[in-house]
């Protein structure tokens, strides 16, 4: 053998010295190899844009945004609904449907609960257009400003008290 001694020392890199028979000393620097979870994490760039995207888009308009973009995950793939829920569980970032919560968005059983009504009533004045929302997430969750739903429920209160109109009832004489 040639070798006579190896000392490997690991810091950022690892340090390998190497003693020859005959007294001559080699030095090398080797990088640190990354684990095969590290390979394949997800860039911090990706997850901050994800992140972002989470504060406008659903799931799968995030999976369409970074398709449009080019983005991959960190193994390379194209992203899925479950890769960005996996972001969103490793990560803690909040879903869409959170953040519409948190900027005071009310779920439909919210607001059937401030205006009094029943969930099926509060579709319904969805669906005539006297209650507008915006899909909350991928299940097609609606989520309803809470402003609006104060206006409407004055509005419905103030139609309900207002005076009616005197009905008025014809009367016709019999002919002698």
């Amino acid at each position: 053998l040639l070798v006579h001694d190896v000392t490997m020392v690991r810091g950022e890199d690892i340090l390998v010295q190497v003693r020859l028979k005959g007294g001559a000393e080699r030095t090398l620097r080797l990088p640190v190899l990354l684990s095969a979870v590290e390979l394949r994490r997800t860039p911090a760039e990706v997850v901050r844009l994800v992140d972002e995207l989470l504060g406008r888009l659903t799931r799968r308009g995030v999976v369409a945004e970074l398709t449009a973009r080019g983005v991959r995950t960190g193994a390379g793939a194209v992203f899925t609904s479950e890769s960005v829920e996996h972001l969103i569980q490793t990560y803690r970032l909040k879903p869409y449907r959170v953040r519409l919560a948190d900027q005071g968005m009310l779920s439909r059983a919210q607001v059937a609960a401030r205006l009094g009504v029943s969930i099926s009533t509060t579709q319904d004045l969805h669906r005539s257009g006297q209650l507008s929302g915006i899909v909350a997430d991928d299940k097609g969750t609606w989520m309803y400003d809470a402003g609006e739903v104060e206006r409407l429920k004055e509005a419905r209160r103030q139609a309900k008290n207002a005076p009616k109109a005197p009905t008025v009832r014809s009367r016709t004489s019999a002919a002698v």
